[in-house]
């Protein structure tokens, strides 16, 4: 008897089983320097790595984090890639947001409707500067200013890419 009353509160109460995000591919707890892909081939380690918080945003993008705190920022990577013996670099920077809604808002806000379907069902701009993509609860920037753009683009868009396995869990 003690066993099925557990059961029916358990099925009753609706308490999410392990794992369960509420169709949020990205709602698993994970630390976002944790997600930071190793290097492009050619490219250094990452520099300047900082994770950064809703109290420290600012220091990081200055007058643009108010639109980033307005849609529930919780946190943000910041890395850069440098390829081996030269100037040109790479940018990532990763923000996570409270709900996905927050996520969107904030890339409804950048980039209005623009954007494809991309990888693993993200909506994604791909241009000559790299990638920028909103994917549940994450918002994901991969550019570069200098360098070939037939070796620049393909690196960002791998960096982007790998970010998405690691925060959807797919990469595991």
């Amino acid at each position: 008897m003690g066993r099925q009353l557990l059961l029916c509160s358990v099925l009753l109460c609706g308490c999410p089983t392990r794992g369960h995000n509420g169709g949020d591919p990205t709602a698993g707890p994970k630390a976002l320097v944790d997600v930071l892909p190793a290097p492009p081939k050619g490219f250094d380690a990452p520099l300047d790595r900082v994770v950064r918080d809703r109290e420290s945003i600012f220091e990081q993008i200055n007058g643009a984090s108010a639109s980033y705190l307005d849609n529930g920022m919780e946190d943000a990577l910041f890395a850069t890639y440098v390829r081996s013996g030269a100037q040109d670099s790479l940018e990532l920077n990763v923000f996570r947001f409270k709900t996905a809604d927050g996520a969107r808002a904030q890339w409804k806000e950048l980039h209005g409707d623009d954007g494809v379907s991309w990888y693993r069902g993200s909506k994604a701009i791909l241009d000559q500067f790299g990638v920028e993509l909103v994917l549940g609860r994450v918002y994901v920037r991969s550019l570069y200013s200098d360098g070939p753009a037939e070796s620049m683009r393909p690196a960002a868009e791998a960096i982007a890419r790998i970010v998405v396995e690691r925060m959807t869990g797919a990469g595991r």
